[in-house]
């Protein structure tokens, strides 16, 4: 099977490969929210945790939740629903009632 991603983030393409390659990984952390329909995920989120993160013409790349750390082994990804999404976390606007949830994933 041929896998193609259009390049939208750093954060989607990570949340992309961590649940299609095959390789265990291990969610360190964490958080979750429920969309209100009318803020992009991260914008929720961002209202809800604490937070620090990279800007970029990308998007943006998530390197902190609520005092939890990304690390060179294990990153921040976000999923809507329990799926990844193919769109910058600043980018998209979950549906009203849509679980938004930032993992720390390790070992990819």
């Amino acid at each position: 099977m041929t896998l193609q991603l259009r390049v939208l983030s750093v954060l989607t393409i990570a949340a992309v490969l961590c649940v299609s390659c095959g390789n265990k990984s291990e969610v360190l952390q964490r958080f979750s929210l429920i969309s209100d329909g009318e803020q992009t995920a991260f914008a929720q989120t961002l209202a809800t945790y604490p937070m620090e993160y990279d800007s970029s013409s990308m998007g943006v790349f998530v390197k902190s939740v609520n005092g939890f750390s990304s690390t060179k082994t294990a990153y921040w990804l976000y999923f809507i629903n329990s799926k990844p999404v193919p769109k910058a976390a600043n980018d998209y606007v979950p549906a009203a009632g849509d679980t938004i949830e930032w993992r720390l994933v390790s070992g990819y």
